[in-house]
């Protein structure tokens, strides 16, 4: 599923400022659809993973890990994390 943003001063769903969400097509038409707000415990999920990223990262610019084990590092992270900008 692809979010798009887009401009809309006219919407009055969920607008981010001047942008608007909005999801795919239906009969050529944007369909909109307002984005569940992620609870506490899903933020909190969202700042370990990416907490664990760079974390990662850091390990594959320093070389001590290669990218087959920052790979498999990542996919882990996401199991245990479940962010949820990932499932956007």
């Amino acid at each position: 599923m692809r979010i798009l943003m887009d401009q809309d001063t006219q919407d009055t769903g969920a607008n981010v400022g001047n942008l608007t969400p909005f999801i795919g097509k239906e009969n050529g038409n944007r369909c909109r659809q307002a984005l569940p707000r992620p609870s506490d415990a899903e933020l909190q999920n969202e700042y370990n993973y990416l907490l664990a990223e760079n974390i990662t990262k850091k390990l594959l610019e320093k070389g001590l890990i290669s990218v087959d084990e920052f790979n498999k590092i990542m996919a882990k992270n996401q199991e245990s994390f479940s962010p949820f900008f990932a499932r956007i």
